[in-house]
């Protein structure tokens, strides 16, 4: 499964795209056009800074969050835009699919199974597609290298939860969780340290 990756300039934080998937839009690029749907890792503003601009040229496109993050999208508190440049409110709020923990995605032929692993934020959710796990803020990773056998290795990054509405014990539960599913998948996490 091919997966097109881009290192933003706010914070490192990364996009992704696979099909016609695009997970935590950032900076402008071509990885917006002739998209379906998007996957929110969470709802910060550096994670979704891009998403008015999907929405533009792709008006059909279904943002998928857990119901805290839909929250997030319309508050520039929540989101911390308020405290960088620009606000950031999403202009199309019914594009909006709230889901849960234990939903299925079904985008591009593609299933994409749904974890909440809160700490980081309670909006976190992690998504894992085939191989794939795209883990956001709740399980961030430094140093990426490939064994001879193309096992991933890394250096794990501790998770920040010293943020408004951070939680340090579903942290520690939600990186526990992650290297559970993370045996035999690929880690991508929301920053490309």
């Amino acid at each position: 499964m091919e997966v097109k990756i881009q290192s933003n300039s706010v914070f490192s934080s990364a996009t992704y795209r696979v099909g016609r998937v695009l997970v935590d839009p950032g900076d402008l690029s071509g990885l917006f056009e002739g998209v379906d749907a998007v996957l929110l890792t969470h709802g910060h503003f550096d994670h979704i800074y891009g998403i008015n601009e999907v929405v533009s040229r792709n008006p059909d496109v279904r943002i998928y969050t857990n119901e805290y993050g839909a929250r997030m999208l319309q508050d520039i508190k929540l989101n911390m835009s308020k405290y960088h440049e620009p606000e950031l409110r999403l202009e199309h709020p019914e594009n909006v699919v709230v889901i849960k923990e234990g939903d299925t995605i079904r985008e591009d032929g593609m299933e994409i199974r749904v974890y909440e692993t809160p700490g980081h934020n309670p909006s976190c959710v992690t998504y894992a597609l085939g191989e794939l796990l795209f883990t956001g803020d709740s399980y961030v990773i430094e140093n990426e290298r490939f064994a001879a056998d193309g096992r991933q290795e890394y250096d794990f990054v501790k998770t920040v939860a010293n943020l408004p509405h951070s939680d340090k014990r579903a942290a520690a539960e939600s990186e526990r969780r992650i290297r559970e599913l993370a045996e035999g998948r690929r880690i991508l996490p929301g920053h490309r340290l």
